[in-house]
């Protein structure tokens, strides 16, 4: 029974559980919270993920037949629409995946949904990565003498770390400072700090949609 609807387009992650195969967590731009689905199995789950991939308005779908001849290939796509309602429906036979006798169920395809299609597999991604010993010093007042440093708004992600950053007074003091500094166009995946030692990862916004399954951790040395 379906309890809650929410369009694809509104689909803000699609996270696989590394734990459990049959696990996968979704959350929504309009929902206040995430919705962890468990499947029959890791089959069901993986077409789940495949197909809920594909419709992201974000995601382009390696589908050199779906592309039109005239699209550039070095990135470029198409977009299709699927349309799978009224007479256009598919019902397949599938095995039951809550049984194991090998029964046969029927399985509805139906909907509209748009996909984009291109004709390269790959899309490239600029990456930035740095540390920086802070000495216990905070950074400098002139943000704009870290230029030569971390260059601003060149790269689609960004990971930096300090070590010796006890300079702060507050907690996230420096994370909120790397945010300001490389500004609106990125936004925070990812941050940790252990002690004096800390990381921050952003990415563009126009990246968010394709970032799937951030995970960290930490280990103190002796």
């Amino acid at each position: 029974k379906t309890r809650r609807q929410h369009d694809a387009n509104k689909l803000l992650q699609l996270e696989r559980n590394v734990m459990d195969p049959r696990r996968a967590r979704l959350m929504f731009f309009d929902a206040a919270k995430s919705y962890e689905i468990v499947f029959p199995s890791n089959d069901e789950r993986e077409r789940f993920y495949e197909t809920g991939s594909s419709i992201r308005p974000a995601i382009r779908v390696y589908a050199p037949s779906l592309t039109k001849p005239d699209t550039a290939v070095d990135g470029g796509s198409t977009t299709t629409t699927i349309d799978g309602t009224k007479e256009n429906a598919v019902v397949q036979k599938v095995p039951n995946p809550f049984k194991k006798t090998g029964e046969l169920l029927d399985r509805e395809l139906q909907g509209r949904c748009k996909i984009n299609s291109s004709k390269v597999q790959d899309e490239p991604v600029s990456v930035w990565c740095g540390t920086f010993n802070m000495c216990g010093s905070p950074p400098p007042r002139d943000s704009s003498s870290l230029e030569s440093w971390l260059p601003k708004g060149k790269y689609d992600l960004y990971a930096v770390g300090t070590q010796e950053c006890s300079y702060q007074k507050e907690e996230g003091e420096w994370f909120a400072f790397v945010q300001e500094y490389l500004g609106k166009d990125y936004l925070t995946l990812a941050s940790m700090q252990l002690w004096d030692i800390t990381v921050i990862v952003l990415c563009r916004k126009k990246c968010l949609l394709k970032i799937t399954n951030v995970e960290g951790s930490t280990k103190a040395t002796l």
